[in-house]
């Protein structure tokens, strides 16, 4: 599915591409200014660029059609139903309309979770619109590996547990000990230098980022890291 966003002509990418499209998220989720990201994202200039350039190109549509034909081969798994997938033309645009009404209510009320599609805040409708589908493609996303893998639903009202004893003496093993202890939670940099009594959380950001690319976290989502799976 991403093979498409690196088969282009012209220079190759300066950034990594999990990045870029982490930046674009943690925008849309947040609601944040471009010039506002964390450190531990590429150049706002460069993420921008990205966000016009590929939404140009119509892809956030288009991988939205393909998680949304994932996720219903997956729902269809789990309640013994015959799923049948309806492949579209690469120029079809819009929403086929469903029978039931409340599919729409609960769509706009996850989109509403995206601080910056509470507002209009961009200057061209069709910017606007990209954002929508960029939420839609991050809520996909994370979605896909929760749901079949079985974990737990993030609690809202319930106690959290309790966190592990962190004996490491280094700061990099406390961080793998705590992600080891929750295997399927999605942590935040600012919870885990919270947790660490890291006050420099910009710093701790790219500290987490570094120890991703070199393959001792996971980062699966913007700005929020895992432990790295586990090979069966």
């Amino acid at each position: 599915m991403m093979a498409e966003l690196v088969a282009v002509t012209g220079r190759p990418m300066v950034h990594d591409l999990r990045a870029m499209l982490d930046a674009i998220g943690y925008v849309t989720r947040y609601g944040i200014e471009w010039r506002a990201l964390p450190v531990d994202f590429p150049p706002h200039e460069a993420v921008y660029a990205f966000f016009l350039r590929r939404s140009r190109r119509g892809l956030p549509e288009r991988l939205a059609g393909r998680l949304r034909g994932r996720l219903r081969v997956w729902a269809g798994q789990v309640l013994g139903l015959a799923v049948t997938i309806v492949r579209h033309s690469d120029d079809f645009r819009g929403f086929v309309v469903l029978p039931r009404r409340w599919v729409v209510e609960r769509t706009f009320a996850w989109l509403s979770r995206y601080r910056r599609l509470v507002r209009i805040y961009e200057r061209r409708p069709d910017h606007h619109e990209a954002m929508i589908w960029w939420a839609t493609v991050h809520q996909m996303t994370r979605r896909l590996p929760r749901e079949p893998a079985g974990r737990p639903p993030s609690s809202r009202w319930g106690d959290p547990p309790p966190l592990p004893h962190l004996s490491s003496p280094d700061r990099r093993g406390k961080v793998l000990h705590l992600l080891a202890a929750q295997p399927w939670r999605a942590w935040k940099g600012s919870e885990l230098a919270a947790i660490l009594a890291i006050d420099n959380v910009n710093s701790f950001r790219g500290q987490l980022s570094q120890w991703s690319h070199q393959g001792y976290i996971n980062k699966i989502g913007p700005a929020l890291y895992g432990s790295m799976p586990t090979s069966a």
